[in-house]
């Protein structure tokens, strides 16, 4: 099942399931109602990783990635190791020039001092260091992760002249289920997930989604205030919210709204699959 909520109307692509989408509609509604009185841009996607439904408003919207785009490098290298194994403990140089704001590991780090690309990783993705990540984007080149990206099957990768550029939604997701993918054939690569679970920066409040589990990868610059993560409910889901309310002072709640009301819907969705399982028995 998708549902794609745009700006004016909802699109409807249903398998068999009617009686379920009936269901859901004062649900969806009162989220559609939500996302189409935001006066700045906004998006957001959720997708069940057991059944595949897919609720989604404005999926192929861009916003500036800020630092939800640091996972992408981190997934490359990861599965690149999977041929090289020594690639993760190569030692890269911390220079002056490396210097970031908003390094709160690296900062402390002296000039010369060597470390290992798997600590990098860590640092890029637990405290969003952004020392951390243009050393790993140095190594291994911003047209190398773009076609990668690219490859994925994203549209919008490390597009501008930063090491950030911008993403959609579905360009997201896309690179969520490639990581999830690389877990399963890659048990290493399991540490990008224990690295999401344990986020300094954090937007989406447990409590928002069931005191489930939450891996993911946040972003926030200017106006741009993002996060994507992994839920991890008995039925696993990806839950994405962009928006460009990085400067209002709803920018929390507008995010936690969205949370509470999709896990809504997700319970919803997994109660009527349920019932539907056992009239069927």
């Amino acid at each position: 099942m998708v549902i794609n909520l745009n700006d004016t109307e909802i699109i409807t692509k249903i398998k068999h399931e009617n009686n379920i989408l009936k269901d859901l509609n004062k649900p969806i509604n009162k989220l559609n109602s939500l996302f189409l009185k935001s006066q700045e841009k906004v998006s957001y996607y959720y997708e069940d990783l057991k059944t595949g439904t897919v609720i989604s408003f404005n999926p192929n919207k861009t916003f500036y990635a800020a630092s939800t785009i640091k996972i992408l490098v981190c997934i490359y290298l990861y599965e690149k190791s999977i041929k090289d194994k020594k690639i993760l403990d190569v030692e890269l140089k911390y220079t002056e020039n490396n210097k970031k704001h908003e390094s709160d590991i690296m900062e402390n780090m002296d000039f010369g001092s060597k470390h290992k690309i798997r600590d990098l990783i860590k640092y890029t993705i637990t405290a969003s260091d952004n020392t951390a990540y243009v050393m790993l984007m140095e190594y291994v080149g911003k047209e190398k992760i773009k076609k990668y990206g690219l490859d994925l099957g994203a549209t919008t990768t490390m597009e501008g002249n930063d090491y950030f550029g911008i993403t959609n939604a579905t360009d997201y997701a896309i690179y969520l289920k490639k990581l999830l993918s690389l877990v399963r054939d890659y048990e290493p690569a399991e540490d990008l997930l224990e690295y999401m679970k344990n986020t300094t920066i954090n937007k989406i409040n447990n409590s928002s989604v069931g005191e489930n589990i939450i891996a993911r990868k946040g972003g926030e610059w200017d106006i741009a205030y993002h996060d994507c993560a992994i839920i991890y409910d008995s039925n696993p889901f990806i839950l994405l919210i962009f928006t460009q309310k990085g400067t209002m002072n709803d920018k929390d709640i507008f995010i936690n709204k969205t949370a509470k009301q999709l896990y809504a819907i997700h319970s919803l969705i997994k109660s009527l699959k349920q019932t539907k399982t056992r009239n069927m028995m």
